[in-house]
């Protein structure tokens, strides 16, 4: 038995992955996968490319006569698109794969960009890639596709000087945009990477823009845009979103104000001394003088004045994360938002945008960036003021968000801009109340003021997401009361999907839904259950990774009963996909599709509506990420609801699913889901309690059957009667366990029609585990303190060596914006704000030297960040067992923008445990990129192995009279610990094991 913790610890580490959907007829790698009706040509910014005159010829394209092209045929490092003729598919993908093309970024339609300048790789097989049928049409990558066509304006003069960024294809380092621009006399005021590939922001004269299409590393340049604020009372916004009757607060009557939420504004500073603020600030990332406007939209959102007043906000029981407006970038929102996240928020209020464009570009790409890499959070912006919709409310995964009058006239229009997108899609989607809305003023103790804009709208949705994301969180889903068994997570689609089903038509707009109201003003109620609620919920919530691919569907039965009558069925599907590629016209990426169809074989695609609800017919909808069926008077009886893969183009796509109506869950079986928290390790002789929530749904639970089964290192279960503990909860003990076990338990239910269910689903394939030992901890540094350790410089190092303190940049250099362990310190490289990183090197950080003779199975463990834009650096991380004198690597790290755990057992890399010390090294050599190193939470630890007296129960050292009467106790109360013999009962046989044991006595 290996001792170590690490080694203990390494088991049964299972992936679930829930089987949803079935497959709809799988497409065959050269078969029809239609599935975006948008078109068969490139839909770029600068105008569709038609890619129907039969210019393909692939042999002729890269030139080998021979039909084996290498990938440095041609202009090194020049890309090329490929268009399928239909969607990707998994199958499509290892096709292509398979004859050597790597793809790189999506283009509507159905198109990738390849390179073909990588030597090292494997050639391309021409005559197999022309035989695969799908590949319809190919071409160099354009230089006119490379500029936005708003840069022909501010490229007549070489006089002016004009802000652009620039987006580079996938695993480019930046280096040639930095020499052409220094070239040109001009600056890169920064260069991040966000999302798989580069963005630089660069000033240079007009007339040299245009020359950055000719480097072959650019993939797209647009002009940079500027910052546009978009500026009735709280206390009737709060009952307004929630049920809109007069004074009446469901949410908040059934407890659910916000509590535990964290809600990031990104604004103008807020009056952090106003009272509605006292206590809610949970982090303050910036500075500068308090502002009406970022103080007003916070507290609408979730000021709270300790009064129910209009100094009190929508989700007033949360908590505030505040920052300051960003760059209209992608890496600049990208960095603000993370910033936001790892302080704490998941909710994301932006009252802000760009008025001067409509494109997808950088900053909405950005949004779409952040949400899609950060799934649980949820992200709202309001639209622009201005009678048109504008940029980011364009961006795909985000909520858009309107202005609705107050009450009494809640359902007649205020402000926002009308849409669809650029390319068809609806926006704006939501309204809320944004008309002379009363909330904190700046400058006063507790004042208000009057404000009116979408901007006062979005923080009313982002309040109203916080009492969502509490009703899930809680657990007041499904039963309609806090349940804590039932409390999950929700994805921020998820919140976003509730929201739009909740929305109700705005009878003061003509016609629904609308490009002017989107799908209508919030109403809570009617997207929630809470309990003796006529309408009913039911939701999925799909994460990306379990997501579904072109082909795949997945379906849920709904009863609708019809008990209360005159219940609308609202169904709404929501999805997180991937940013657009910069460039490209059309934004969608991945396509699914809702379908519902009725007990009479009534079919209702998603989004087509006549007269205000779903009618059937229509063409099915290829380009929004929202996708609703509503039916005003719905027939009874058992209904499908589909969520189909049309095109997914890149990886698999998740979604969130709600349907709210008089309905409940069709043929639900048995469930059972272990609730209880166990923990990684226990100590030796400690038993466990496992507590399990089971339902029998519709089905009927067979006598005796909930069990629990466990099994001590791979010997053979022993499965024991779950005891009823109240509600649909069953508990029962695994008994104690030796010194280097591993325990390994699951539980089991039997339904009449279900069959046997497990939790884990895997049941004793895959179970749940523990490991028995105990942790000794010998050294533990937070560094808040100055623990000795050193920073030893190279010569060639000319800025950015390691420092101890509270991270001051923010994250937007790929620095960490704060520590990890949320001590404040940490260790990280140059602590500035702004233009600073690491450059030439190294910068060695080492630790003091530790004497672990006594402790020989000692690990190090340590949470390191290290960030590098283009990969060419490492941080790299040694020990030494002689004081410094020699080292040998632990690891060499590449860039990672996130804090990482690693840990290593000193003895597999020493030899003597005397004179340990551990070293972090962090370079930029040559200078030629953005390096950016941290450290936390280091620790040297040991698994500890002491094997127990099981008998002595007085827990003296020894066996003796007092240990048989306390055995005699336990045992007549059934108490787990008499369980000697570990066989899940207390009997007669333990008497027996006792015996034993007082004759193996304790020594």
């Amino acid at each position: 038995m290996e001792r170590a913790m690490s080694a203990l610890l390494n088991h049964k580490l299972v992936v679930f992955v829930a089987v949803m959907g079935v497959w709809a007829g799988g497409v065959a790698a050269g078969g029809d996968a239609r599935g975006q009706d948008q078109g068969q040509g490139l839909l770029l910014r600068v105008g569709e490319v038609d890619t129907d005159g039969g210019r393909f010829v692939l042999g002729n394209w890269l030139g080998d006569g021979a039909g084996l092209v290498n990938r440095e045929g041609g202009k090194r490092g020049a890309r090329f698109v490929i268009q399928l003729d239909g969607p990707m598919t998994l199958e499509r993908r290892a096709a292509l794969e398979g004859v050597g093309l790597e793809l790189g970024a999506y283009l509507p339609a159905n198109a990738y960009v390849v390179r073909l300048g990588g030597g090292a790789m494997e050639p391309v097989d021409v005559r197999a890639m022309n035989g695969l049928g799908f590949v319809r049409w190919g071409s160099a990558y354009m230089k006119a596709w490379k500029l936005a066509p708003e840069l022909n304006e501010l490229t007549r003069t070489k006089a002016d000087s004009v802000n652009v960024v620039v987006t580079l294809f996938g695993k480019e380092d930046g280096a040639g945009v930095q020499q052409y621009v220094a070239k040109a006399g001009g600056r890169v005021g920064w260069m991040r990477d966000e999302g798989g590939h580069v963005t630089a922001g660069v000033e240079l004269a007009g007339g040299f823009v245009e020359g950055l299409g000719d480097l072959d590393e650019v993939m797209f340049v647009e002009p940079m845009p500027a910052v546009e604020l978009r500026a009735r009372r709280n206390n009737t916004n709060r009952w307004v979103v929630q049920g809109d009757s007069v004074q009446q607060t469901p949410m908040y009557d059934a407890g659910i104000v916000g509590a535990g939420q964290v809600i990031g504004v990104l604004d103008s500073p807020v009056d952090q001394n106003h009272c509605s603020f006292a206590g809610q600030i949970l982090a303050y990332n910036g500075s500068g003088l308090a502002h009406f406007h970022g103080t007003h939209v916070a507290a609408t959102a979730m000021g709270d004045s300790g009064q129910n007043d209009n100094g009190r906000g929508v989700a007033y029981g949360s908590l505030l994360v505040w920052g300051p407006i960003p760059s209209f970038d992608e890496a600049s929102i990208v960095g603000s938002l993370t910033l936001q996240h790892v302080s704490g928020a998941r909710i994301h209020n932006n009252s802000w945008g760009n008025d001067a464009t409509t494109a997808y570009d950088s900053l909405a790409r950005g949004f779409d960036v952040f949400c899609y890499s950060n799934e649980m959070d949820f992200v709202s912006v309001s639209v622009t003021n201005t009678g048109t919709l504008k940029n980011p409310e364009n961006a795909k995964n985000v909520l858009s968000v309107g202005a609705s009058q107050d009450w009494p006239n809640q359902n007649d229009f205020c402000s926002g801009g009308t849409g669809p997108t650029a390319d068809g899609r609806r926006k704006p989607e939501i309204f809320a109340p944004g008309c002379a809305t009363q909330s904190a003023t700046v400058g006063s103790a507790c004042g208000t003021t009057g404000l009116t804009g979408t901007s006062m709208a979005g923080p009313v949705i982002a309040g109203a997401a916080a009492l969502v994301r509490e009703y899930f969180m809680e657990g007041f889903y499904p039963s309609g009361v806090a349940t804590g068994t039932d409390s999950f997570e929700p994805s921020g689609v998820l919140v976003k999907a509730v929201l739009l089903n909740s929305a109700v038509d705005m009878t003061g707009v003509s016609g629904y839904p609308s490009d002017q109201e989107g799908w209508g003003r919030v109403r809570l109620r009617d997207a929630v259950y809470l309990a003796d609620d006529v309408r009913g919920v039911v939701v999925r919530d799909v994460l990306n990774g379990q997501g579904l691919s072109t082909g795949q569907m997945t379906e849920v039965l709904i009863n609708v009963l019809g008990n209360g009558g005159g219940e609308e069925l609202g169904v709404t599907v929501a999805w997180t996909e991937p940013a657009a590629s910069a460039g490209v016209s059309f934004a969608q990426v991945n396509d699914l599709d809702l379908e519902v169809v009725s007990p009479s074989g009534a079919v209702y695609l998603g989004n087509v509506f006549a007269g205000g609800e779903s009618t059937t017919g229509g063409a099915r909808d290829d380009r929004n990420n929202v996708e609703q069926v509503r039916i005003g008077v719905p027939e009874v009886g058992v209904w499908r609801v589909r969520v189909r893969g049309a095109g997914v183009a890149v990886g698999l796509q998740g979604y969130g699913l709600v349907v709210s109506g008089d309905v409940q869950m069709e043929n639900s079986g048995v469930d059972v889901a272990v609730v209880s928290q166990v923990p990684s390790l226990v100590a030796p002789g400690q038993t466990v309690d496992v507590r399990a929530r089971v339902r029998a749904g519709n089905d009927v639970l067979v006598g005796q059957s909930v069990t629990l089964s466990f099994s001590f290192d791979g010997k053979a279960y022993v499965t024991v009667m779950m005891q009823a503990a109240g509600g649909d909860e069953y508990v029962a003990t695994v008994p104690w366990g030796q010194c280097g076990e591993v325990v390994d338990f699951y539980v089991s239910a039997e339904g009449v029609n279900s069959g046997v269910v497990t939790s884990p689903a895997g049941g004793m394939q895959s179970p749940a585990s523990y490991g028995v030992g105990v942790i000794t901890t010998i050294v533990s540094e937070d560094f808040e303190v100055d623990a000795g350790w050193t920073v030893q410089n190279d010569p060639s190092l000319t800025a950015g060596a390691w420092e101890r303190g509270v991270p001051v940049g923010f994250g937007d250099r790929g620095d960490p914006p704060s520590d990890y362990d949320g001590s404040g310190m940490c260790w990280l490289t140059e602590n500035l704000d702004g233009n600073s990183d690491v450059d030439g090197g190294p910068t060695l950080l080492e630790t003091v030297d530790y004497d672990l003779s006594l402790f020989p199975e000692a690990q190090v463990s340590y949470l390191r960040w290290f960030f590098s834009h283009n990969g060419n650096d490492t941080l790299d991380v040694e020990i030494s067992d002689d004081g410094g004198v020699s080292w040998a690597q632990l690891e060499s790290i590449t860039s990672n923008t996130n804090w990482v755990v690693s840990s290593f057992l000193i003895t597999d890399y020493v030899n003597t445990m005397n004179q340990v010390r551990v070293r972090f090294s962090a370079s930029d050599s040559p200078n030629n990129s953005i390096v950016e190193a941290g450290l936390d939470a280091f620790v040297i630890d040991e698994f500890v192995c002491v094997d127990v007296c099981a008998a002595d129960f007085t827990g003296d050292g020894s066996l003796d009279v007092l240990d048989f009467f306390a055995f005699i106790v336990l045992f007549d109360s059934g108490d787990a610990r008499a369980d000697l013999n570990r066989d899940g009962g207390v009997d007669v046989l333990d008497f027996f094991e006792l015996m034993v044991q007082f004759g193996k006595g304790c020594g």
